[in-house]
């Protein structure tokens, strides 16, 4: 089972969050397949200081955009991911080096990932495709990996909480969900994130639609 990790960084904020980034991915003891970075035009000295860590797949995507999200072209990098699993890390995220250990012996379609925020600690629980469906609030988060057939049958949407949208569809088409049982990335909080930008009420109308 290969495992590919993937990320989008538009935006000089989100590009200076790449060589923090890419330390924390070349420090993972189960080793990603393939790595790819969406982005509008990494400088040279960025792109450097990452190779000199990964091997990288680069897309550069200035045409693409999104609606409310200018800077997520997520679709575009897992397009190009070709492996079993998808890992939709946040380039401001931090994985920690466990993170990857045993998702290929994973026998369900999405292994729930564990974070810290701050000094809060939020270990992945086990959910069922009914409480995902149910519940009033995320049950997943944003780097969970999942088998990339979920993503052939339901792209990312151009919303806010795009990931909890994702895993609701998932939950819709069947798909079976565990947990790791532990905190497996590093949540950043920064002012240019898109839900201090953005209503998030009206982003969680959207939600309750779906």
């Amino acid at each position: 089972m290969s495992v590919g990790i993937c990320t989008v960084a538009y935006g000089t904020t989100y590009h200076d969050f790449l060589p923090r980034w890419a330390a924390a991915v070349a420090a993972l003891e189960r080793r990603p397949d393939l790595i790819t970075i969406v982005h509008d035009g990494v400088s040279r000295d960025i792109r450097q200081q990452v190779h000199d860590l990964l091997t990288v797949l680069w897309v550069e995507d200035r045409g693409t955009t999104h609606e409310l999200q200018p800077q997520v072209h997520v679709n575009a990098a897992i397009a190009v991911t070709q492996t079993d699993w998808i890992v939709k890390l946040d380039a401001d995220d931090v994985i920690l080096p466990h993170a990857l250990n045993g998702v290929t012996d994973c026998t369900a379609d999405v292994l729930n990932f564990g974070y810290r925020i701050g000094e809060a600690d939020h270990v992945s629980q086990r959910v069922t495709a009914e409480q995902v469906l149910r519940k009033t609030n995320n049950a997943l988060s944003s780097a969970s990996p999942f088998r990339r057939w979920l993503w052939d049958r339901n792209k990312f949407r151009d919303l806010l909480f795009d990931d909890w949208a994702f895993w609701i569809e998932a939950a819709r088409v069947g798909a079976t969900f565990n947990a790791t049982g532990r905190v497996d990335y590093i949540y950043s909080v920064h002012d240019q994130q898109l839900t201090r930008r953005h209503d998030q009420r009206a982003a969680r109308a959207l939600i309750d639609q779906l």
